[in-house]
């Protein structure tokens, strides 16, 4: 596995393990708190550490935008990889392994992201295709609703035959969409259905659902994930389903109502909406219904210890990065890649001259040959192949000398440029026979 691998699969465990501890915070925190808590206080942690999960990506970039904040996080766990300075260049250079490898990590994200916008379609198709409802009674009830409930944006009424479950969505302009079939729903019924669902709108839980949606699309590898957004979910409905009974309905009353809208939606499928009927849900609803009156409202205390919660968590995990990976190569000297053999100067060979140029250069970091370093220490005969070795040196390459994992660059390296129209037999006699011989060629 190349460094680029290892890197991508170490930042998705730190992700895990983030949301892992989110998660069980929330999880603790609520055990703790259980037998105090109303349904709306829990399905606001829930909601806090969802937001936490969005946000936790996110911070690393708000802390290049922020004046005073820290470059880098502090890395609880650092794994050094170790390779020669070769095999490092290479691998970092051959991308497309980590790309095969993010395409196949990032295939359940694509789907899900593709699967909530799809959803999303199919709620605004139904919306569109939708009649509005032009009845006296029921439009009286939703206005006096929204009193009590304190909405004050508009909230338009629709009813559909392709759907068989109520469903609200929507944010500035919300929507409750009813079954065709709601016209015979005793006048009891279809207040708690508008209750029940005008209390999603006044919550935002539509929102809530969305951002859900978005986290199990960024987390779907975390089990305890799908735990809070299945739990955002049912508490959300719990709060709702608290808000008829805290109208006036008595519990009884209000479970045999949900009962009977239930058994005329068994074959509505989910849609990305807040549907008053989620068979998945609906055994625990009607227990928690019968068994617990679910009067209490979110209190002061419980916004304040949410939004502290996110806080900190947000403070605490942004700046912390439990694994990092950092490629490091052992120290390694300089070794040649390419070499040149310079050009024979057309005047030189038509006149037979042969001799040879010493040069002495500079090696970059990337092992390149630094141009303005390249100067020649002496050459027989003076001056005629001087052209020719400088050209040829600034095409050489070299692997680079590594130091304590850093690529360094080395200086006056020399190299000897031999000019032969012929091979000799005795390669130091040809030497000796010239004016006289570089130092590496010395006797």
């Amino acid at each position: 596995m190349d460094i680029a691998q290892t890197s991508l699969l170490l930042m998705l465990l730190d992700m895990f393990f983030k949301s892992t501890l989110v998660i069980g915070l929330i999880l603790l925190l609520i055990r703790v708190i259980t037998k105090r808590s109303s349904s709306s206080h829990k399905h606001l942690l829930w909601v806090s550490g969802v937001l936490c999960l969005v946000l936790l990506p996110l911070i690393p970039l708000l802390q290049k935008v922020v004046p005073g904040a820290p470059d880098d996080a502090v890395k609880v766990f650092s794994i050094r990889v170790f390779a020669d300075a070769a095999q490092l260049s290479t691998e970092l250079n051959t991308p497309q392994y980590g790309f095969l490898l993010l395409l196949i990590l990032t295939m359940p994200t694509i789907f899900l992201f593709a699967r909530l916008c799809l959803s999303l379609q199919k709620v605004l198709r139904i919306s569109r295709s939708a009649t509005i409802v032009d009845n006296k009674n029921i439009n009286a009830s939703v206005h006096r609703i929204r009193e009590v409930l304190q909405i004050s944006r508009e909230v338009s009424i629709k009813e559909s035959s392709a759907i068989s479950s109520p469903f609200s969505f929507g944010l500035l302009r919300p929507c409750v969409i009813l079954p065709a079939t709601y016209s015979r729903w005793s006048d009891s019924v279809l207040e708690d259905v508008l209750v029940h669902e005008l209390s999603h709108i006044r919550r935002l839980d539509w929102l809530s659902m969305l951002l859900c949606q978005v986290v199990l699309c960024i987390y779907w590898f975390n089990p305890l994930v799908w735990l809070a957004v299945r739990k955002v979910d049912e508490e959300a409905e719990n709060s709702c389903d608290a808000a008829v009974i805290r109208c006036g309905k008595s519990n009884t009353e209000y479970a045999e109502n949900l009962l009977l809208v239930a058994r005329e939606c068994r074959n509505q499928k989910r849609l990305l909406a807040q549907m008053m009927v989620d068979r998945k849900l609906l055994s625990n609803r009607i227990t928690t219904i019968l068994e617990n009156p679910m009067m209490k409202t979110i209190s002061r205390k419980m916004i304040a210890l949410s939004v502290a919660l996110a806080a900190t968590l947000l403070v605490g995990l942004g700046n912390v990065q439990l694994l990092d990976v950092q490629a490091q190569a052992s120290d390694q000297e300089m070794f040649p890649l390419k070499k040149v053999v310079p050009v024979y100067p057309r005047q030189a060979a038509e006149g037979e001259v042969e001799g040879w140029v010493w040069v002495r250069f500079d090696v970059n970091p990337d092992g390149s040959v630094s141009e303005d370093s390249i100067s020649v220490v002496d050459s027989v005969p003076p001056v005629i192949f001087d052209n020719s070795a400088r050209a040829a040196t600034t095409r050489f390459e070299f692997s680079p000398r590594v130091r304590n994992g850093a690529a360094v660059a080395v200086e006056n390296v020399e190299y000897v440029f031999l000019f032969q129209l012929r091979e000799y037999e005795d390669h130091q006699a040809w030497l000796d026979s010239l004016p006289h011989t570089p130092p590496s060629q010395s006797n």
